[in-house]
């Protein structure tokens, strides 16, 4: 006697399941300290040496002198264009230099409190030396 197709799937029993494997926790492939090594490694590479890091006020005060000394820098330079213009826009200013509207605008306003420079309302608007 031969067993039909039909009726062969219910002469075999319930499957068997292979035994569940023992839990495991995960646990880091490296140490926290190698980890920052790496990962210091890799910004020094594609940023170089970043220098001195300075935190809160202290790098407040250093990202400010930089920029006083930047701005110094460019006074001269801004001075020889309004000397050589009667009066001039600061678009003017920002088109020769290359510098942007910022930069200009913190020169300028550093420069009138001075007293160096002076901006006319009245046509021609801009910046002139007083």
């Amino acid at each position: 006697m031969t067993i039909e197709p039909s009726a062969v799937r219910f002469t075999f029993g319930a499957r068997v399941l292979p035994p569940k494997p023992e839990p495991t926790t995960a646990r880091p492939l490296m140490s926290i300290e190698e980890d920052a090594k790496r990962i210091n490694a890799r910004t020094r590479k594609a940023w170089g040496e970043t220098g001195n890091q300075h935190f809160g006020k202290t790098a407040n005060a250093v990202r400010t002198a930089a920029a006083r000394e930047r701005d110094a820098e460019l006074t001269p330079v801004i001075l020889d264009i309004l000397r050589s213009n009667t009066r001039t826009s600061r678009r003017e200013i920002m088109r020769v230099t290359g510098l942007s509207c910022d930069v200009v605008r913190r020169i300028l306003d550093a420069m009138q409190e001075k007293g160096t420079v002076t901006y006319h309302r009245t046509a021609p608007k801009g910046w002139s030396i007083e």
